[in-house]
C-alpha cells in the first residue's frame, strides 16, 4: 500500500506515497482500468512496471505543489526551469535525474530522500 509522500521532518519521500486513485467520473478507478488492461496483455503490463516509479515521483510532486499552492508556473520559477519541463516531470513518463529532483525538493520546501527497500516476492 502507499503511504503519504512527506515524513513528519517534510522530508520529500521517493517510493512511499500517498494512493491518490480517484474514482474517475465514469465510476471506475483508473487504477482497476490499468490493473485489467495489464493482466491481459504482458507487454503492457512490463512497460507499466517500468514508468511505475516515474509515475509515484510525478504524484508526490503534484500533491506538495498543491499543498503548497504553486502553479506549474511558480514551481517552475523556484527550481530555475520551464513549466513544460515541470508539466514533463508531473506527467510521470520524464525520468528526471537526481540532480532535477534535488532542485525540486529545494524548491518545495523538502530534503529529497531515495531509499532502497527489499522486493516482497509474490505469492
Amino acid at each position: 500500500m502507499l503511504r503519504r509522500a512527506t515524513s513528519r521532518r517534510g522530508h520529500l519521500i521517493i517510493g512511499k506515497l500517498t494512493d491518490m486513485t480517484a474514482t474517475s467520473p465514469v465510476g471506475r478507478r483508473h487504477s482497476d482500468a490499468m490493473r485489467d488492461a495489464a493482466a491481459g496483455d504482458p507487454a503492457y503490463h512490463a512497460a507499466l512496471e517500468e514508468l511505475m516509479p516515474y509515475e509515484r515521483i510525478a504524484r508526490a510532486i503534484i500533491q506538495l505543489r498543491m499543498e503548497l499552492d504553486l502553479s506549474q508556473e511558480e514551481l517552475a520559477r523556484r527550481v530555475g526551469t520551464s513549466p513544460s519541463a515541470i508539466a514533463r516531470l508531473e506527467s510521470g513518463q520524464h525520468r528526471p535525474s537526481v540532480d532535477t529532483l534535488r532542485r525540486v525538493a529545494k524548491a518545495l520546501d523538502q530534503t529529497l530522500v531515495i531509499d532502497f527497500v527489499p522486493l516482497v516476492a509474490a505469492g
